[in-house]
């Protein structure tokens, strides 16, 4: 080793000790590290020694910085080099220690306290390790006794039921813990209890499938290991017996469900992909299909799959087991799309409307082939609407869905028989709520919707009602619609003036949306006045009754959907308290198949539709030439609005939309309630209410999915509140952070001007909270959008964009980015050239703002003078009479003077000095700062020489 490299390490490592002693670890860490690389680039085996003395250093900075594997590993690389170092063996059991590697740690304490045995700080680390290693191991050792003395209690014929049943029950529980389903998989407990479910007793079976529920929660490992214990069809087999018995059935299914789930989770880990990633159409399906195939090379993923769609029309299902396995499907499908292609690739579609179909024979007084419930169906249709909505951008698998759907119903309705029929209209009921676009084609074949119609004037009352309610759902597609209106308006009226309360109800909807048909176009509504009051009233009272059933509500709120597209309606129900207590109560009641209504309705009083642009001169020729224009009504105008929304947010709106957000799956639903919120807080005295009842919360998970309108709306809405309120107050805590994401997709080209300008709005308040929103603003690219507005020529976007880059420029992370000499963007020249632009008094300010905050920087200060211009546009602003941009100014060219003696040198030459002197001299309110900071640049001008003082 030559004596300079011996020099350089003995003085790193100087310098890491002192930097030690004084407590400034990670210096010390920088210096030993340094130390550490020299001498072993030296290649001289003689210093060893120093180098395990070095990792040794190192290690102790580790223990003090919290860094407990490095400093294992630091230790244990001093040991290597000079083995049994007491030092180095204490440092490595103290890092263990943290670890948990309490046998590790014990070993080395051990051999350390044998070379030093008088070290109290040794003997207290040994006493220490050694107390907590018998606690753990007596713990373990104790619920290791308790586990297998209650697996004997439950497998022993002579012990007594209670003491058996107590021990089934804690087992159950343990098997929930942490700590207790680690032992309960350790020592094979399940393994030994498997004989439970070859018994005759329900309630041994349900205790051991929980029991392995609590093993396979979260856990890949485990989940897989219970799978090899017990076989889909050895399970099946031994549980075959107890389809009927409903706990067995969820229970089994519980473990089912679970056990998928972690097999999809452990999945996405396998085959990750960012956010930004899934975005992107391409990406995304990618991903979806590499998760797909991992997962159905599992012959453990398929069987479950295939067990859980077989079951669905397995005729020895009671009909709560059935509804329950549909239940767990419903479950699974969101997980992933790989879920619903399995479904649909192995003919689930067709199983899941063969089941809704006997839901016909239920209601009708028959008797089903498959045990069912009324509201089988009910839990069909999300199963569907789930399916579907993960294929809906796949024209393949749309196409195979929409033919298994297609085929199933329509041979209910190949003869004229009503047991057959009565399926064929429980199935349109099922997949108009699931599918609605599935349906239109079905349900507007001419056979099936006359047979439909002609079954609606059945003698059988429950025929009726089936036909009644499919009418209604049907009604909601165009071209059914026109059919009704033009063929089924008598048996529509018929429907609606039954004495018949159901069928009422029903009748009520068809006609609301028959009759509406181009409402809001007063030229095109097709009912008069009187009759869509008739409608109204009759909703009302539906809606308002509190003895009626649930079922009524629904119906009653789907018809009021389309009855408040009228006006004059509008007006009358936000005078309503009653009416709007009602609907808020069914908001908040968590029904899914109330959202659809409830948000529509409310999309309608609040106008938060999709408005025709006006267009004067092609309004004023199709008048001419006689054709229909559209015209809104008069209590549509915008003052008419503004209090009907004034209105609804008193009554509690918000906190209505807040709980429906919690409950719906639906991408249209969130579309509708993301477009009330925006219409909310368009009128900036709602915003404060929304944010104190939570709207705030609410919006975040519209902005970031959903339809891309309903997204836009949504981050849109967050940017209004933003602009007006303390992001800390509207967004506390971690929602800051989650707003950034929305806010910055505002800013894509395909964007509103008034979305981006209100982005770059809200996004400028956000960047005033702290480093960590900045950084956010960073990672999420923000900086590419907030540069492509910065030279953007319409005035308003280019000054939000230097506002926001202002507030941005005091993190260190933008500072480095105007430093950046590779860049091509001439991002510090821009600001210089802003700070020019007198004519605008607003993007100077914004520009000057940034630049005295960059300006702390001295590399940033040599860099402004490297462009032309800069010291006469420093003089202009030194001399503008705006107080505010003159204190900055004046702050830029005091830090520029401090900054080094070249660039001092030539702002004085460029006569700034006499400026400054000027400024010292100057009288008024507001002048004192702008005066110190003068006073500040000529001191560093004296500083520099370049100035003296007169004497």
């Amino acid at each position: 080793m030559t004596i300079d490299n011996t020099t350089t390490t003995v003085l790193l490592k100087e310098q890491g000790n002192t930097h030690f002693k004084v407590g400034e670890y990670e210096k010390a860490t920088e210096f030993y590290s340094k130390a550490i690389e020299a001498c072993e680039n030296s290649g001289v085996s003689q210093m060893k020694n120093d180098l395990a003395v070095l990792y040794k250093n190192r290690s102790a900075c580790h223990l003090k910085r919290e860094k407990f594997e490095d400093a294992v590993n630091d230790a244990t690389k001093s040991l290597e080099l000079v083995k049994n170092d007491p030092k180095a063996l204490f440092r490595r059991a103290q890092g263990n220690e943290k670890l948990g590697n309490l046998e590790d740690a014990l070993k080395d304490a051990k051999n350390a306290y044998q070379l030093e045995p008088k070290n109290s700080a040794l003997q207290d680390l040994l006493r220490r390790i050694t107390v907590t290693l018998q606690s753990k191991v007596g713990k373990t050792q104790s619920t290791e006794g308790m586990v297998q003395e209650m697996i004997q209690a439950i497998l022993d014929s002579s012990t007594k039921e209670e003491k058996r049943q107590q021990a089934l029950n804690n087992l159950t529980i343990l098997a929930h813990q942490h700590a207790g389903s680690g032992v309960m998989y350790e020592t094979k407990a399940l393994q030994k209890l498997k004989p439970l479910i070859f018994g005759e007793i329900p309630n041994d079976v349900v205790s051991f499938l929980k029991m392995v529920h609590g093993l396979c929660k979260e856990n890949f490992e485990r989940s897989m290991a219970m799978m090899q214990l017990l076989p889909v069809e050895e399970l099946r087999k031994s549980l075959g017996k107890f389809t009927g018995n409903i706990d067995v059935v969820s229970n089994l299914l519980s473990v089912v469900t679970e056990v998928i789930i972690t097999m999809v989770d452990f999945a996405k880990k396998k085959h990750p992909i960012s956010p930004e990633d899934w975005e992107k159409w391409v990406m995304k399906n990618e991903n979806n299909e590499a998760v797909k195939v991992f997962l159905e090379g599992m012959t453990e993923y398929k069987d479950l799959m295939m067990s859980l769609t077989g079951n669905l029309t397995n005729p020895h299902l009671s009909a709560d087991a059935r509804d329950c396995t549909i239940d767990a499907l419903v479950r699974l499908l969101p997980l992933h799309k790989a879920i619903a292609d399995f479904v649909l690739e192995n003919g689930g579609v067709t199983s899941l409307l063969q089941v809704a179909a006997c839901s016909g024979t239920v209601r009708t007084k028959g008797t089903p082939t498959l045990a069912v419930s009324e509201t089988t169906h009910t839990h069909v249709a999300v199963a569907l609407s789930n399916i579907y909505t993960s294929m809906v951008v796949i024209q393949k698998q749309r196409e195979n869905f929409n033919s298994q759907a297609n085929t199933t119903i329509s041979k209910y309705f190949d003869e004229f028989k009503v047991s057959q029929n009565v399926k064929g209209l429980a199935g349109l009921v099922t997949i108009l709520e699931g599918s609605p676009e599935t349906a239109e084609e079905i349900a507007s074949k001419d056979s099936i919707l006359q047979r439909v119609l002609k079954l609606a004037e059945s003698d059988d009352i429950e025929v009726k009602i089936l036909a009644g309610e499919v009418l209604a759902y049907a009604a909601s597609v165009k071209k059914i619609c026109v059919a009704l209106r033009n063929d089924g308006m008598g048996i529509l009226k018929s429907l609606f003036k039954s004495d018949v309360e159901r069928l009422k109800a029903r009748g009520l909807v068809c006609m609301s949306k028959v009759g509406m048909t181009g409402a809001g176009n007063i030229n095109e509504q097709h009912l008069s006045e009187d009759g869509i009051l008739q409608l109204y009233n009759a909703s009302l009272k539906f809606l308002m009754d509190k003895t009626k059933d649930f079922q009524f509500k629904k119906l009653a709120v789907e018809a009021l959907a389309f009855l408040t597209m009228d006006a004059n309606i509008k007006e009358d129900m936000v005078t309503n308290t009653k009416a709007l207590d009602a609907l808020f109560e069914l908001a908040k009641s968590g029904d899914s198949t109330t959202v659809y209504g409830v948000c529509n309705c409310l999309v309608n009083l609040t106008n938060s539709f999709d408005k025709p642009e006006k267009f004067e001169e092609l309004e004023k020729i199709a008048e001419y030439a006689q054709h229909s224009v559209p015209k809104l009504d008069e209590k549509d105008g915008e003052e008419y609005v503004k209090k009907r929304i004034s209105v609804l947010v008193k009554a509690g709106i918000t906190t209505a939309l807040v709980h429906l957000v919690g409950k719906i799956d639906s991408n249209a639903s969130k579309e509708s309630i993301a477009r009330i919120f925006h219409g909310i807080v368009t009128e900036q005295e709602n915003r404060g209410i929304v944010v104190q009842q939570g709207g705030g919360k609410a919006l975040i998970p519209l902005a970031l999915s959903g339809t891309d309108t309903g997204k836009d709306l949504a981050a849109q809405a967050i940017a209004k509140i933003g602009i007006t309120t303390n992001p800390t107050l509207a967004f506390p805590g971690q929602r800051c952070l989650e707003v950034v994401r929305p806010l910055i997709r505002l800013l894509g080209p395909d964007k509103k001007g008034l979305q981006q300008f209100e982005a770059l709005m809200a996004l400028t308040n956000l960047a005033q909270v702290g480093d960590d929103i900045r950084r956010r603003i960073i990672k999420e690219k923000g900086i590419i959008g907030l540069e492509v507005f910065m030279f953007e020529e319409h005035e308003q976007l280019r000054l939000a964009a230097t506002e926001c880059m202002c507030n941005m420029a005091m993190c260190d992370d933008i500072v480095k980015l105007y430093l950046d000499e590779t860049s091509t963007t001439e991002r510090l020249k821009l600001l210089v050239l802003f700070s020019g632009e007198l004519e605008e008094p607003k993007l100077v300010r914004a520009a000057t703002g940034a630049l005295a905050i960059l300006s702390a920087n001295e590399e940033i200060c040599g860099k402004i003078l490297t462009f032309k211009s800069s010291i006469d546009i420093l003089k202009q602003i030194l001399v503008f009479q705006d107080l505010e941009i003159q204190h900055r100014a004046v702050y830029i060219v005091a830090n520029m003077l401090e900054s080094s003696k070249d660039v001092a040198e030539k702002l004085i030459e460029g006569e700034v000095f006499e400026i400054l002197l000027a400024l010292m001299q100057v009288e008024g309110e507001g002048t004192k700062s702008v005066k110190e900071h003068a006073k500040r640049g000529l001191k560093a001008a004296q500083h520099w020489g370049l100035i003296k003082e007169n004497k």
